[in-house]
């Protein structure tokens, strides 16, 4: 009997607390809300109510939420600053597949300086525009304990105009970026040391440029499909002479039998 009593007792007493916990909360501005935004389903709401005016964006809608907890049908999930049940202002949003972006909201989509951690490690730091990368930003691709590292300009998620490209081989580039691959001028270094300076087209060495082996010696003139192509020459060392070969190319042969001659 002793014991049924005090547990009664005990359950009493735990019900006072909880009550007042939720005298407390809500005489503070907290709501836990729950409606069904078109386009994003059901949305849970736990924070702290606006200016206490009621807002219906729809007929489930009971309090104009202005900061705390969303939580998504699909276990997306958002903590931060809120406006019409939406992410507005600063927060992290969280995808139930762990990813994890930091930052500025507009309307549920991240919008200015932010910042994203994928599941994979890579992040991306940056600038973007109705959650996709859009304007200056670094992102760090990660493959098992080694980094890729590209520095450059997006334009609605995907790489435009000039970038910095650091690869895990140890190569480099630097310049015009399009539709994924190189495009415009641009120089790019080797992971054997080779570098090439000039014109891309598609990813292709195309047009003018001048490519310097690792043993210092080198070719300038025309090229395509990555190989000197047209009006060129190539120039290096022989027993302690600069030697040049200056002529046609064509798929990185010389066509002409010009002889090798040293330099003037």
């Amino acid at each position: 009997m002793r014991k049924a009593t005090f547990f009664m007792s005990a359950l009493l007493v735990a019900m006072i607390l909880l009550l007042l916990v939720a005298v407390v909360l809500l005489a503070s501005g907290y709501r836990y809300d729950s409606l069904t935004v078109e386009g994003v389903g059901k949305i849970f709401f736990y924070g702290k109510s606006g200016d206490g005016r009621v807002y219906y964006p729809d007929t489930t809608a009971k309090y104009n939420a202005a900061e705390g907890s969303l939580v998504y049908e699909n276990g997306d999930r958002y903590l931060g600053a809120i406006k019409n049940y939406l992410p507005n202002g600063k927060g992290e949003y969280t995808t139930a597949y762990g990813e994890v972006i930091t930052g500025s909201f507009v309307n549920g989509k991240a919008e200015g300086e932010c910042s994203m951690t994928f599941v994979s490690g890579d992040h991306y730091e940056g600038s973007f525009s109705e959650g996709l990368f859009d304007g200056q930003g670094v992102l760090t691709v990660v493959y098992d304990t080694v980094e890729e590292k590209v520095d450059g300009f997006f334009v609605k998620g995907n790489l435009e105009g000039e970038v910095t490209y650091d690869y895990r081989s140890g190569a480099s580039y630097k310049g015009g970026w399009k539709a994924g691959l190189f495009d415009g001028q641009g120089s790019l270094t080797f992971a054997n040391g080779d570098k090439y300076e000039g014109s891309f087209v598609k990813g292709e060495m195309m047009g003018y440029g001048k490519y310097t082996f690792a043993d210092g010696s080198v070719y300038e003139g025309g090229f395509s499909a990555s190989l000197p192509n047209g009006k060129g020459s190539y120039t290096y060392l022989e027993n302690g002479e600069e030697v040049v070969i200056s002529g046609t190319f064509y798929d990185g042969k010389r066509l002409d039998t010009e002889e090798e001659s040293p330099k003037a």
